[in-house]
C-alpha cells in the first residue's frame, strides 16, 4: 500500500501541480566616508612699525576619519524587480487556475516551455522531459475527487515556491491531506523547471518512514530560523560551508562565501533589528543532501511591527552545511509592511 500511495501521489502531484517556475546584483558597498575638512588657516597678526609681518602659517594635512562600522541598509527592490516578481506569481496563479477551474489540458500545456524539466525523487523521476509531463496532464486534469487548498506563493524574480495541501489520491483525504511544495523556475513567461517536494509529515507517510528519521531536516531549518533571529552574523555564518552562496533576487542581494554571507546577515540585522524567524513548514525531497527548505513567518520588531512571509530552499553537503540558498518572499506581505512598492505591472491575467 505504501508503494501504491507513493506512486499515485507522486504521479498526481507531477501531473497536477505547477511546474517549476540569476544572479542577483551585488549590493553596493558602503561609500568611504569623506575626509574631515581641514581647518582654515589663522590669519597672521598685523605687524607693528617695529615688526616684520609674520609669515603665513602652513596648513596642516586633513585628518583621515575612520570608516564607519555600521553596515549599509538592505537595498529596496526596484520597479523591474517588483514587476518580475509579480509576473512570476501571475504565471503560477494562471497555471493553477488552468488545472483547478478551467480544467483545460491545452491551457496547462501552453504555460510550459518546450524544454521544461521536472524532478520528483520519491517517484524515481529526475530531470524528466516535457513529454512525460504532458502524459501526466492528460491523465490527471479533471481527475475525480482531486482537490487542494488555497496556494501560498513565495517568489523572487525568476521563480518561486508554491505550498498547498492535496487530497483525493491514495488514502489522502481533505481531513488528512498530503502537503506538497513545488520549487519552480520560469523564463520568458513560461515554466521551465519544477522540483516536487513534501513536508516532513507527508514524507514520512508516503515513504513509510518514521518522522524521527527525518529529524536532520527539521534540525537544519530550526537552526536556520534561530540563527537569522539571533542578531549575530557569526551564528549565521556557522550554518554555511566556506564556498556557499546565497541569493535573494527580489531584494537585490547575493553573497558568495561564508564571510560574504556573514556580511549579508550583518546588513539584515542592522536594517531589521529584533526580527524573529518562525518556522511554519519544513519540506524536502527525502534525500539528505539534495534539497531541504522551509516556509517562515518573519516578525519585524517595534516600532514598525509587521509580519512577512518567506521561504528558503537549501542544498546541503554531507556535513549538513548549507552549500546553496535561494530566498523567496510573499509579495503581498512586503507591500503590506511597506518594504515593497505596489507596482501595477503589465502581466497577463487570463
Amino acid at each position: 500500500m505504501r508503494s501504491a500511495i507513493r506512486t499515485v501521489v507522486a504521479l498526481a502531484v507531477v501531473g497536477l501541480l505547477v511546474g517549476a517556475c540569476g544572479a542577483a546584483s551585488t549590493p553596493t558597498p558602503a561609500p568611504t566616508p569623506a575626509a574631515a575638512a581641514a581647518p582654515s588657516a589663522t590669519p597672521a597678526p598685523s605687524a607693528t612699525p617695529a615688526q616684520t609681518a609674520a609669515p603665513t602659517p602652513t596648513r596642516a594635512p586633513s585628518p583621515t576619519r575612520a570608516p564607519s562600522t555600521t553596515p549599509p541598509p538592505l537595498p529596496s527592490p526596484g520597479t523591474d524587480a517588483v514587476q518580475a516578481a509579480q509576473a512570476v506569481r501571475s504565471l503560477l496563479e494562471r497555471h493553477n487556475a488552468a488545472w483547478d477551474t478551467t480544467k483545460s489540458v491545452d491551457a496547462v500545456l501552453s504555460l510550459w516551455a518546450d524544454d521544461v524539466r521536472f524532478t520528483d525523487l520519491l517517484a524515481g523521476w529526475r530531470d524528466e522531459p516535457r513529454a512525460t509531463l504532458e502524459s501526466m496532464v492528460r491523465t490527471y486534469v479533471g481527475y475525480p475527487g482531486l482537490g487542494n487548498s488555497p496556494h501560498s506563493y513565495f517568489v523572487d524574480t525568476t521563480g518561486g515556491v508554491d505550498s498547498y495541501d492535496l487530497w483525493g489520491l491514495g488514502d489522502a483525504t481533505e481531513a488528512n491531506p498530503v502537503h506538497a511544495v513545488d520549487v519552480l523556475e520560469t523564463k520568458d513567461g513560461l515554466l521551465t523547471s519544477w522540483h516536487a517536494v513534501y513536508d516532513v509529515k507527508s514524507l514520512a507517510h508516503i515513504t513509510g518512514r518514521q518522522v524521527a528519521d527525518l529529524a536532520p531536516m527539521q534540525t537544519l531549518i530550526k537552526a536556520y530560523a534561530d540563527a537569522w533571529s539571533s542578531g549575530e552574523p557569526s551564528t549565521v555564518a556557522e550554518l554555511y560551508a566556506e564556498t556557499a552562496w546565497r541569493t535573494d533576487t527580489l531584494r537585490g542581494e547575493s553573497a558568495e562565501g561564508r564571510q560574504a554571507i556573514s556580511d549579508a546577515a550583518a546588513r539584515s540585522f542592522s536594517s531589521y533589528p529584533g526580527a524573529v524567524w518562525q518556522v511554519e513548514i519544513v519540506f524536502g525531497d527525502g534525500a539528505s543532501s539534495v534539497m531541504n527548505g522551509g516556509t517562515f513567518t518573519v516578525r519585524l520588531a517595534e516600532p514598525d511591527a509587521c509580519e512577512l512571509g518567506a521561504a528558503v530552499v537549501l542544498e546541503t553537503n554531507e556535513a549538513r552545511k548549507i552549500m546553496a540558498e535561494r530566498v523567496y518572499w510573499e509579495v503581498d506581505s512586503l507591500i503590506r509592511c511597506g518594504l515593497l512598492a505596489s507596482v501595477v505591472s503589465a502581466v497577463p491575467t487570463d
